[in-house]
């Protein structure tokens, strides 16, 4: 049944695919168009059909969401609480760095410091400037070891370094666990020197 979804949900265009999913008549209130479609930024028929049923899913449970949401809800106040609470989780533009930085501070950030907020905005603004702006399932391997070097190429140490590269990492972490995302985080496991650049301090 998901196969038959996704083949649905996708179509060629000059040799690339795209997704395509037509808003519920009832949901067309809360957008600007009745139907979503992007492209898929692959040729690969397997990757299409991944990524059809991620997107597929994921604009699902939006959908309901809102529905929950919904004005003329039968009984609306009895479920308003959990309603909100999910409202809240999902960013609108639920691909991008930036959006999850929110919901990253959304849920990590209460009773923190203000420089907390300050060091997750600093260190996912780093990579958004090395890297671009991109949906999470565009970064690949290239742009995490880019993103080390960027770092030491500013003159950080490898500890500065391991703390902006730990803080971006547990940002998208943070998102595939949360949004269920089916990609792998290109920002685990990659290599550096901590003690570059630290210096030792000698004894009084």
């Amino acid at each position: 049944m998901q196969a038959t979804k996704s083949n649905s949900c996708t179509f060629p265009k000059n040799g690339v695919l795209y997704f395509s999913r037509r808003v519920p008549a009832d949901l067309r209130r809360h957008g600007r168009t009745g139907r979503i479609a992007y492209t898929l930024r692959t040729k690969s028929l397997r990757d299409t059909r991944v990524r059809a049923i991620s997107d597929a899913a994921k604009l699902d449970r939006h959908w309901h969401i809102l529905r929950i949401s919904s004005d003329d809800l039968p009984g609306k106040h009895l479920l308003a609480d959990t309603a909100e609470a999910d409202i809240i989780d999902i960013p609108k533009d639920y691909h991008s760095l930036k959006a999850y930085v929110q919901v990253y501070l959304r849920l990590k950030g209460n009773h923190r410091p203000p420089t907390f907020e300050a060091a997750v905005r600093r260190s996912c603004g780093y990579l958004i400037e090395c890297c671009g702006m991109k949906n999470l399932d565009e970064y690949v391997r290239s742009d995490a070891t880019k993103f080390r070097d960027y770092l030491f190429a500013k003159g950080l140490n490898g500890a500065s370094v391991a703390r902006i590269f730990g803080t971006a990492r547990a940002v998208i972490n943070l998102a595939i666990s949360e949004f269920g995302l089916a990609i792998f985080n290109p920002f685990s496991n990659v290599y550096f020197d901590n003690r570059f650049g630290v210096k030792k301090r000698l004894p009084v």
